[in-house]
C-alpha cells in the first residue's frame, strides 16, 4: 500500500515537472526589448518670423534706388525652415525618451546687380522628448509626444536664445524587428527676443511653426 502511494506520488511530481517545463519554454523565446537606441528625422517647418522678414523688406527698399533686385524663389519673406534631428533614445514598453540634437535653417536669396545676399536664420536646439506609444495592430502605433528645447539662434550675427519646446503626433510603423519608420505631425515653441544691444537691428528672432516630418529609428 505504502508502495503504490510511492509510485503514484513520484509519477504525478514527474507528470507536473515536464507540464511545468513544456508550460515555460515559449517565454524564453520572447524577444528583449532593447533599452538603448537612435533616431534620425527630416521635416519641413513652415513658420513666419516677423522682425526677420521686416528687416529684409527694409534692405530690398534700400537697395532699390542702387539697382534691379531680384528674388530667387517667391516673395521677400522667409516662409519655411528645414528641420534635421538626431537622438539617441531611451525605449521602454510604451515610451520613448529621445535626446535631442536638433538643426534648422531658413533662408532667402536676395540679388541685387549680379550681388547675391542670402540671409539665414540659424537654430541649434538641444532637449529632451518623451514619446507615449498607443498600438493599433503588431506593426502600427499612434504616438504623442512632447518635450523641452533650449533655442540657440541666430540671424546676420543676431543671438536670441532660451528655452523653447516641442509637441509632436504621428504613426509609427515596423518593418524589420529593430526598425521603425514614423511619419508625424510637429509644432515648434521658438520665438526668443535678442539682447539688448541688437534691439536696433531686430528685436526678436522667431522659428516657431507648424510642420511635418519623417523618422527612422533602430
Amino acid at each position: 500500500m505504502k508502495l503504490g502511494s510511492f509510485i503514484s506520488i513520484l509519477f504525478f511530481s514527474i507528470t507536473s515537472l515536464n507540464a511545468q517545463v513544456i508550460f515555460d519554454l515559449p517565454h524564453e523565446d520572447k524577444p528583449e526589448l532593447k533599452r538603448f537606441g537612435a533616431s534620425f528625422q527630416v521635416g519641413l517647418v513652415f513658420i513666419n518670423p516677423v522682425e526677420v522678414n521686416a528687416y529684409i523688406q527694409k534692405y530690398i527698399k534700400n537697395q532699390i534706388g542702387n539697382g534691379v533686385v531680384f528674388l530667387k524663389h517667391g516673395d521677400e519673406n522667409i516662409g519655411s525652415a528645414i528641420n534635421l534631428n538626431f537622438s539617441p533614445t531611451i525605449k521602454f514598453t510604451n515610451y520613448t525618451l529621445r535626446c535631442m540634437a536638433d538643426f534648422g535653417i531658413a533662408s532667402k536669396s536676395i540679388t541685387v546687380n549680379s550681388k547675391e545676399n542670402r540671409f539665414s536664420i540659424l537654430r541649434f536646439s538641444p532637449g529632451l522628448l518623451l514619446d507615449r506609444f498607443f498600438d493599433i495592430d503588431n506593426k502600427k502605433q499612434f504616438f504623442a509626444g512632447a518635450g523641452v528645447q533650449y533655442q540657440f539662434m541666430s540671424f546676420e550675427n543676431t543671438p536670441a536664445n532660451g528655452f523653447g519646446g516641442r509637441i509632436e503626433s504621428g504613426f509609427r510603423f515596423r518593418t524589420l524587428e529593430e526598425t521603425n519608420y514614423s511619419f508625424f505631425l510637429l509644432l515648434d515653441l521658438a520665438n526668443q527676443e535678442t539682447p539688448t544691444a541688437f534691439a536696433s537691428k531686430i528685436k526678436s528672432i522667431d522659428f516657431s511653426g507648424l510642420g511635418i516630418g519623417a523618422r527612422i529609428e533602430f
